[in-house]
This record gives structure tokens, sequence and C-alpha cells, in this order.
């Protein structure tokens, strides 16, 4: 990996390319994904790398923010540069040749944005930026995402019972059948009267199954 180097460029070459990048930065706010423009690819426009300018802007009046992720020049007026005339896929494929692209446009004084100045800058709270279009969008289904949530919480705490499939194939319900006499209660009796009707197997097997099933459990 080669080593950082410092450009040969005036200070007011600079401030150009930094605001240039500023620009860059803040279409890509608006920009869908596909068609945003990396600073690392954009600045190659100029001829040079994003390693090399930060190398040399060390000594400069001009500081990359890091809270607001633009590049701040110290009481110069805003220059605006048109990013419309490098094609984004052009830089993507790295084909863009830095001394045939079309030269950026400098905006009139009447078109000038308010100016920046470094006070101004450094007075915002570096905990302050803009949220990305989709955080924001996310941010507004938050009512109907607890709502969600809630729903949901209440299908997953309601208590579902699995019936589960009687086996009547168990090697044990074979063989010799006898008659035994149980007494039991009459309600669990006409319970289960009740219960033998709806079912295709018969009471001796239901009687069989619930007899085993009692026995491995509590054996």
């Amino acid at each position: 990996m080669s080593k950082p180097k410092k450009l040969d460029l005036p200070i007011e070459k600079l401030k150009e390319i930094a605001q240039a990048i500023n620009e860059n930065t803040k279409n890509n706010k608006i920009r869908i994904k596909e068609e945003k423009i990396p600073t690392d690819k954009f600045i190659r426009q100029f001829g040079i790398n994003r390693k090399d300018f930060s190398e040399t802007i060390k000594e400069t009046n001009i500081v990359y923010n890091k809270s607001t992720f633009f590049y701040d020049t110290e009481s110069s007026e805003k220059v605006l540069f048109s990013t419309t005339k490098v094609n984004s896929e052009q830089l993507n494929k790295g084909i863009v040749n830095p001394a045939y692209a079309e030269p950026l446009e400098i905006q009139e004084p009447h078109q000038q944005t308010t100016q920046i100045n470094l006070k101004e800058i450094q007075s915002i709270p570096k905990n302050t930026f803009e949220l990305p279009t989709e955080f924001k969008e996310l941010l507004s289904l938050t009512g109907d995402l607890k709502e969600m949530v809630g729903w949901y919480k209440k299908q997953t705490n309601t208590n579902i019972i699995e019936v589960p499939e009687l086996n009547i194939n168990d090697i044990k319900l074979n063989g010799e059948v006898i008659t035994r006499s149980f007494k039991m209660y009459k309600g669990i009796a006409e319970e289960f009267s009740k219960f033998a009707e709806n079912r295709k197997e018969k009471q001796k097997d239901l009687i069989s199954i619930a007899i085993l099933e009692f026995i491995n459990k509590y054996k």
C-alpha cells in the first residue's frame, strides 16, 4: 500500500475540492442506493485520491468534521459544484479521465447559499446530524410496530394445548381381553361415556390406553 503524499495544490483549489465533496455528500442523502457516489470515487475526477487529499489538508484550515460528515473551511464562501457532470456509472467502472471531464460549474454570487464560517460550524453540537430518509420513515412507524409486537405477544402468551393422537397400535394393547369391575365417580363415568361416543376407538381400548399412560407416568 502506497504512502499518502502531499499534493502541490493551492489552498483555494483544496477548498473548492472540499466544498465539491460536501455537495456530493449532501446529494447522496437524497439519492437512491444505486446512484450514490462514494467520496473515494467522486474525488478521482480531480485527478487525485482521498488519502493524498487528507494528507495535504492536515496543515490547512480545511478540517473534516466527523459529526457532520462535511469538510469545514475557514471563513470561505460556499462554492457549489455541479455533480451531475460526472456519471456515477462511469465512476464506479473507473473509466472517467480527469483530463476530459467536463468542468465543474461555479455558481454566480446571487446563487450562492448562506455563507458558513468555521465558528458557526464549531457551535453545532457534535451529536447533531441529519437522519437518513429511510430511518425517518422507520421512526414514523414506531406506533404501528409497537401495536404489532403487542398483538404478537398476546398470541404467543395464549395457552395452546395440543391434543395428541391416540395410539392404539401399542404392543401391549393386544392379547386376551378380560373383564374387571372398578368403582369410579359418577361424574367421571358419565363424562367418559360421552367422550367415547364421539370416538372411533372402542371403550376397552380407551380405558386400556388411559391406564397404561397413567402407569408409565407415575410408576
